[in-house]
């Protein structure tokens, strides 16, 4: 019961308004249950400590629960009514379905299955229309960016890698643009977000305003000011870029003075816009080749499932049947800063690696199939996935 109205417990928070006789109520009930399986010193000096990182887990685990709970039915929706499964976690997570067809799919979910009557408080929960705004909003709000791609190294770990492959040091500016480097082997100028590439043409065009346009800041030690004021200092209390490398004794945080550019007068004010605004254009005009190259590939690849599904069938596709999408033309860039970056030492691939399947097959299918179950061994490296590439069958 909560404010007097019967809800079904989609928080922990809840379970502790769920009345249980033995236990006062559902949290207590799991506690118990939990200390059956371990136990804690008999002193009762870690008591206290257990009980916050329980709730603490606890909380996510009820979170989380409940929402691949939704996920699970959708998903195993879409494979009923479509006969395949969702793309992705996302494709899944926004199909929304009716109360009665939430219903339908209890055995999706079987620990819940068991409660008929909750499992019904659930999947009218999920219809009703204030939990799919809400669900929509949360989903806007975590975007889809991937903010870096240091992975467990972080910036001075990856400085030592980069520095150690090629025998280099690389500076803190080529360390960040590695750490944000895109997806795509072939474009290694490309960053992972719209938002890493806009710090590093707002940080370019500060430093050159300030020592000139020949001044080659990408090969030069940070200024931890022109960082504090070209980011907008530091509004989450973090700087926007080179944290961990920065002393903050070294910046004077006056929101009145957004650079120290501007003591060299309108001429050089003006020079650092135009050269931000031309990095922007630049970036403006990748970010909608970029998002051409989905849709192009998004049809590469509903075109190879329906493959697939003949082939998993014993059928030979029909490629006379299937039309092939236009690739996106590549456009004409703005010029921008060219990134450097220090040239890496030659490296022979490990012997365990799986080779590409056959290019020369006569045998489109086979050589499809061959190049798809070869790509399990490419998780992690920089060779591209089959589905990032034109298929073999033109």
């Amino acid at each position: 019961m909560e404010k007097g109205v019967e809800v079904p417990c989609m928080s922990w928070d809840q379970y502790g308004l769920a009345f249980n006789a033995e236990h006062r109520n559902a949290q207590g009930a799991v506690w118990h249950e939990f200390w059956k399986r371990y136990k804690l010193p008999e002193d009762g000096s870690m008591n206290d400590r257990a009980r916050i990182v329980f709730n603490k887990s606890a909380t996510t685990l009820v979170r989380d629960q409940m929402y691949y709970a939704r996920i699970q039915v959708t998903s195993d929706y879409i494979l009923r009514q479509e006969g395949r499964r969702p793309r992705s976690k996302s494709e899944a997570s926004n199909k929304y379905l009716t109360e009665e067809e939430y219903i339908e799919f209890s055995d999706s979910v079987p620990w819940m299955a068991s409660n008929e009557a909750g499992w019904r408080a659930v999947c009218k929960y999920w219809a009703i229309d204030g939990f799919k705004g809400v669900s929509l909003r949360n989903s806007s709000n975590r975007g889809h960016d991937v903010h870096h791609r240091y992975g467990g190294d972080g910036h001075v770990r990856l400085a030592k890698r980069m520095e150690a492959s090629s025998g280099v040091t690389p500076s803190d500016v080529q360390v960040y643009l590695r750490g944000h480097r895109g997806s795509d082997p072939t474009n290694p100028e490309q960053l992972c977000s719209q938002s890493a590439a806009e710090r590093v043409a707002s940080y370019g065009a500060s430093m050159m305003s300030e020592h000139g346009q020949d001044y080659d800041w990408m090969n030069q030690p940070i200024d931890p000011q022109i960082v504090y004021a070209s980011g907008g200092g530091k509004p989450h209390g973090r700087y926007p870029m080179f944290g961990s490398v920065i002393d903050s004794t070294q910046v004077r945080p006056e929101r009145s003075c957004p650079s120290r550019s501007s003591s060299r007068g309108p001429r050089s004010s003006t020079q650092g816009n135009a050269e931000l605004i031309r990095v922007q254009e630049a970036l403006r005009r990748q970010e909608e080749y970029n998002k051409q190259q989905q849709e192009y590939w998004a049809a590469q690849f509903a075109r190879q499932q329906e493959m697939m599904q003949q082939i998993a069938l014993g059928q030979r596709p029909d490629f006379s049947a299937m039309t092939m999408p236009t690739p996106p033309p590549i456009p004409q860039f703005v010029p921008t800063p060219q990134f450097s970056w220090p040239t890496p030492a030659p490296q022979v691939p490990p012997g365990n690696l799986l080779t590409p399947g056959n290019e020369d097959s006569k045998d489109a299918v086979a050589s499809f199939v061959d190049g798809l179950l070869n790509s399990g061994g490419a998780s992690g490296s920089n060779q591209p996935h089959p589905f990032d590439q034109p298929p073999p069958f033109e």
